[in-house]
């Protein structure tokens, strides 16, 4: 299934954007929560079905993404999701507002999935605090067009 945007795609990203201001918080606003709400939000399809309301802790989490795509990783996670809907690769440097990215997030230096925001100069990722702005083009590993 090929994805295509909504007429009002950035305005249906930036109210998406806004309503995960939130902390993180397993399976309602960790990175991949957060990634395909937005998604949902600017194409209609609910690329996170298959994962919604399946877990609330990190243990659930691993055990769900593994079932599903055979590793925890959350790049494995990525490119399963992203090859199930089509969503095509892109060079990072041509990543566009509304665009997904794997990119280093967080102390350790862990992946995480992020939004290409509307300056088309950072992305959107889910921290224990809340979302951050992150410069992401010379970070990022992968980047999917949506």
């Amino acid at each position: 299934m090929t994805l295509r945007r909504v007429a009002h795609w950035q305005r249906a990203l930036r109210d998406a954007v806004h309503r995960h201001h939130a902390p993180f918080a397993w399976g309602t606003n960790d990175c991949c929560s957060f990634v395909c709400d937005c998604v949902l939000e600017m194409t209609g399809v609910d690329i996170y079905a298959e994962f919604r309301g399946k877990y609330s802790s990190e243990l659930d989490a691993q055990r769900t993404m593994r079932g599903a795509c055979g590793s925890a990783e959350i790049e494995a996670v990525a490119e399963y999701v992203t090859a199930k809907f089509e969503m095509q690769p892109v060079d990072v440097y041509f990543a566009q507002a509304g665009d997904v990215v794997l990119l280093p997030a967080g102390e350790n230096g862990a992946l995480a999935l992020g939004i290409v925001a509307h300056d088309n100069l950072h992305a959107m990722v889910v921290s224990q605090a809340g979302l951050n702005r992150v410069k992401y083009v010379a970070i990022a590993k992968k980047a999917w067009r949506v």
